[in-house]
């Protein structure tokens, strides 16, 4: 059982540098950025979509869908995820706030984990993630700290993961996003990608992951507040995931 727990997790584990969209203003990939930390809970109405296929393999697909919601006392979110299928299934659902000072934005995310077996039923843990970033002339910086309580699910724990980055917009049409992703028990994975705006409707990006060891493509299409993007990135061993996504900001 144990085994089986820790392998399943270390699935979506191992893939969290590669997938996660970056965030920035006026990035086309703007909507996806909830999914990494609650810093980019932004000012405005937004909802996204999310596909992931991991390896190819449809029984390790993740569905996700996001919502950002504005008032007046700063912004609100819900973020929800489905892993698996019935014998073997992960969810989570996370309401977060998002607020504002001058150039800094910061916000957090309470979570509620469960996971839910055939065999062994259903079980519960509580998190959270905090995040800060900070909107210079040519580029933002942020930093956030997922799953900070470690909680445990069974016997098993979640570790926390820090991550942080810089989104550099040295030309109109050509930025640089360049992250970094610690976990406990994996090696620190650095990911640098950079993002060609071929026209106000449509954007590539190109890039790689140093661990896994890996390479990232993708395009986006943006045409009246809705976007929709395909990823893809390889490994060396399991062959291609792929990430489609679908968004609308106001």
């Amino acid at each position: 059982m144990k085994f089986f727990y820790f392998f399943i997790l270390l699935i979506p584990a191992s893939l969290y540098p590669l997938f996660e969209p970056v965030d920035f203003e006026g990035d086309i990939w703007k909507s996806q950025g909830i999914y990494i930390s609650p810093a980019f809970i932004h000012s405005n109405f937004g909802i996204s979509t999310e596909y992931i296929i991991p390896f190819g393999l449809y029984e390790l697909a993740t569905e996700r869908i996001a919502l950002r919601i504005p008032s007046g006392i700063g912004s609100f979110a819900l973020r929800v995820s489905n892993f698996g299928e019935h014998t073997y299934r992960e969810n989570e659902i996370s309401i977060g706030y998002g607020n504002s000072y001058k150039s800094v934005k910061f916000g957090s995310f309470i979570k509620l984990l469960y996971v839910s077996t055939k065999e062994y039923g259903t079980s519960y843990a509580v998190s959270g993630d905090i995040g800060i970033m900070s909107t210079l002339k040519f580029s933002s910086i942020w930093l956030t700290l997922s799953d900070f309580t470690n909680p445990y699910i069974k016997d098993d724990a979640i570790d926390s993961k820090l991550a942080g980055g810089i989104y550099i917009s040295p030309e109109d049409w050509f930025d640089i996003d360049v992250r970094i992703l610690k976990q406990e028990g994996f090696e620190t994975s650095t990911k640098v990608t950079g993002i060609i705006h071929l026209s106000k409707f449509l954007t590539t990006r190109v890039g790689m992951n140093t661990s896994p060891r890996s390479f990232i493509a993708g395009a986006a299409l943006y045409i009246n507040n809705f976007g929709l993007s395909y990823m893809v990135t390889t490994h060396q061993d399991l062959g291609l995931s792929h990430i489609i996504s679908l968004g609308l900001d106001r």
